[in-house]
Protein backbone atom coordinates (compact mmCIF):
# COMPACT_ATOMS: atom_id res chain seq x y z
CA UNK A 1 0.00 0.00 0.00
CA UNK A 2 2.84 2.39 0.86
CA UNK A 3 4.43 1.91 -2.56
CA UNK A 4 1.38 3.51 -4.18
CA UNK A 5 2.33 6.77 -2.47
CA UNK A 6 5.65 6.85 -4.32
CA UNK A 7 9.22 6.73 -3.09
CA UNK A 8 8.79 9.77 -0.84
CA UNK A 9 5.88 8.20 1.03
CA UNK A 10 7.71 4.89 1.30
CA UNK A 11 10.87 6.40 2.74
CA UNK A 12 8.83 8.63 5.05
CA UNK A 13 7.07 5.55 6.39
CA UNK A 14 10.38 3.77 6.98
CA UNK A 15 11.77 6.83 8.79
CA UNK A 16 8.72 6.82 11.06
CA UNK A 17 9.17 3.10 11.71
CA UNK A 18 12.85 3.68 12.43
CA UNK A 19 12.03 6.33 15.02
CA UNK A 20 9.23 4.29 16.55
CA UNK A 21 10.96 0.94 16.89
CA UNK A 22 14.59 2.15 16.97
CA UNK A 23 15.62 -0.35 14.32
CA UNK A 24 19.21 -0.20 13.21
CA UNK A 25 19.96 0.95 9.67
CA UNK A 26 20.92 -2.52 8.42
CA UNK A 27 17.59 -4.03 9.44
CA UNK A 28 15.79 -1.04 7.94
CA UNK A 29 17.50 -1.49 4.58
CA UNK A 30 16.83 -5.24 4.61
CA UNK A 31 13.12 -4.63 5.23
CA UNK A 32 13.04 -2.01 2.48
CA UNK A 33 14.72 -4.37 0.00
CA UNK A 34 12.27 -7.15 0.87
CA UNK A 35 9.36 -4.85 0.08
CA UNK A 36 10.94 -3.70 -3.19
CA UNK A 37 11.72 -7.26 -4.30
CA UNK A 38 8.22 -8.48 -3.44
CA UNK A 39 6.74 -5.51 -5.33
CA UNK A 40 8.87 -6.26 -8.41
CA UNK A 41 7.89 -9.94 -8.29
CA UNK A 42 4.24 -8.91 -8.01
CA UNK A 43 4.59 -6.66 -11.07
CA UNK A 44 6.20 -9.46 -13.08
CA UNK A 45 3.43 -11.94 -12.30
CA UNK A 46 0.71 -9.32 -12.69
CA UNK A 47 1.65 -8.78 -16.33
Amino acid sequence: MLILCGNYGLWLAWILLFKKFQLNLVCLLQLHMQVVIEYLIYQVFLF
